[in-house]
């Protein structure tokens, strides 16, 4: 009994393990990243049946952090509205970035992009504009039932997204890329001069329909991300 009782422990320990930074490398890696259309939208359709998780409550779940550390940083958020609680977390040291990415994945259901495979849909880039792309560092994907599909790295981003639905009159979805591919998918659309300049046709539209009121907001939008 008392071995048993030893062993039971012990697997109760390891289950409770928290990743190494390996670990938690090579588990993202392992995740299947997403290359077309077909499997874009297969993986959204997953993502919509899960439960809805907090970024806090995903970190814990896998281990990542405990209640205390996930108070601290939601104390330092309440004080700055700007940063994702991810994000703040990553600052103070409690996780890595790689961390953040796994619990997006596993336990919020985000899609992994595949950027240097999926094409991105000409439709879908012509309601972001280059510089707006660049500056908040999203890709457009793909359009979808009144919905934009975009990459990012963080998909918590909220003022991201409001900036971004504000800009398209669109409601987005967001997929999740890991550190640095989404800075190359960029770069590659700067390269193709033909491809940049299908880009935002459709959100140039949009803005010239503004109201004074519109363009004050938006404005706003724009200077609330300046550093």
């Amino acid at each position: 009994p008392s071995g048993a009782k030893g062993a039971a422990g012990v697997g109760a320990a390891s289950a409770l393990a928290v990743p190494s930074k390996a670990e938690a490398a090579a588990e993202l890696l392992g995740s299947k990243p997403v290359t077309n259309v077909a499997e874009l939208l297969a993986a959204l359709d997953r993502q919509a049946s899960m439960p809805m998780v907090r970024m806090g409550e995903a970190l814990i779940g896998l281990g990542l952090i405990d209640e205390k550390k996930l108070e601290q940083a939601l104390v330092i958020q309440r004080g700055d509205r700007s940063s994702p609680l991810g994000e703040i977390l990553v600052r103070q040291g409690h996780i890595q970035r790689q961390d953040l990415q796994l619990a997006l994945i596993r336990k919020m259901g985000y899609p992994l992009m595949d950027l240097d495979h999926f094409q991105p849909d000409i439709e879908a880039l012509s309601k972001v504009t280059y510089p707006i792309a660049a500056r908040l560092q999203v890709l457009p994907l793909y359009l979808r039932a009144g919905q934009l599909i975009v990459a990012m790295e963080d998909p918590t981003r909220g003022k991201v997204l409001d900036e971004l639905e504000f800009v398209t009159a669109l409601k987005l979805q967001p997929t999740l890329v890991k550190p640095g591919h989404l800075a190359n998918a960029l770069e590659t659309l700067v390269r193709d001069s033909a491809l940049r300049a299908k880009m935002g046709a459709a959100s140039l539209d949009i803005i010239n329909t503004w109201s004074y009121r519109e363009c004050q907001l938006g404005l706003t939008s724009c200077l609330d991300h300046l550093p």
